[in-house]
């Protein structure tokens, strides 16, 4: 059983280290992408169907350069955080 999720990938225009995106840790079928780029930053909303159970790690990188990765479950509901 797949579920739909929406994930972000951005970056900014001007040079920086700060962006996000996703990892999927499985298969997946990317359905569409939605555009909502800004003057300032370029970002895209992908809608994804995924496996129930599939974890998918969000990296945030900061302007330092610091990367922090929330790791997610997909489940009937949605992405739940992983302990």
């Amino acid at each position: 059983m797949n579920i739909r999720v929406k994930l972000k990938r951005s970056w900014t225009v001007i040079p920086s280290r700060e962006r996000i995106y996703y990892r999927v840790l499985g298969t997946y079928h990317k359905l569409c992408e939605q555009d909502v780029s800004n003057e300032w930053a370029v970002c895209y909303v992908d809608s994804l169907d995924v496996p129930l159970k599939t974890r998918v790690d969000v990296i945030e990188i900061d302007i330092n350069a610091v990367k922090k990765i929330s790791q997610y479950e997909v489940t009937s509901e949605g992405l739940i955080p992983c302990h």
